[in-house]
C-alpha cells in the first residue's frame, strides 16, 4: 500500500443525510422522504393490479 492510498478519510454518517449535510429541519425532511418512498413503493405494487384490470375490461 503507498501513502496514497490513504488520502481519504473515512466518516460515518448519522443515518440521516440531512442532518449530516446540516440542514435547517433535517428531522422533517428526513421523514418526508420516508414518506416518499413508502408512498412510490405502495404505488409501484398497485399498478400491476390496475392494469390488469383495465385490460381486462376491454
Amino acid at each position: 500500500m503507498t501513502d496514497q492510498d490513504n488520502d481519504f478519510e473515512l466518516v460515518r454518517g448519522s443515518g440521516n443525510v440531512f442532518v449530516d449535510l446540516g440542514l435547517p429541519d433535517a428531522e422533517v425532511e428526513q421523514l418526508r422522504a420516508i414518506l416518499a418512498a413508502q408512498h412510490a413503493k405502495i404505488s409501484a405494487a398497485e399498478k400491476p393490479a390496475e392494469v390488469r384490470s383495465t385490460l381486462q375490461s376491454f
